[in-house]
């Protein structure tokens, strides 16, 4: 199995576990996580700048900006990551 292979696995399971967690992650966890998967999945931010009345959009457009030049992979390991911390901290529902 090759490098990209484990980091597209890890990701994936991570998009899932993070929707089990106990607890809903702060708006700042949120927000990183949110930069990462965008990053992963997109790449680089090229959209404009929301307006200052856009407040939400506006973080979360900084939130992927924050990211900018990032490798998908590197992204992906970042989300992952990310993730493990939140588990370790709010822990996940058991499977049924």
């Amino acid at each position: 199995m090759d490098q990209t292979t484990i980091i597209d696995k890890k990701f994936n399971y991570s998009c899932v576990q993070i929707k089990r967690l106990r607890e809903k992650p702060n708006d700042f966890e949120l927000l990183s996580l949110y930069g990462y998967y965008k990053q992963a999945i997109n790449g680089d931010n090229n959209s404009p700048k929301p307006s200052f009345l856009q407040i939400k959009d506006k973080k979360k457009w900084a939130a992927w900006e924050s990211t900018k030049g990032m490798s998908c992979d590197d992204a992906k390991i970042n989300y992952y990551n990310t993730v493990n911390k939140l588990i370790a901290k709010y822990g996940v529902i058991a499977n049924d």
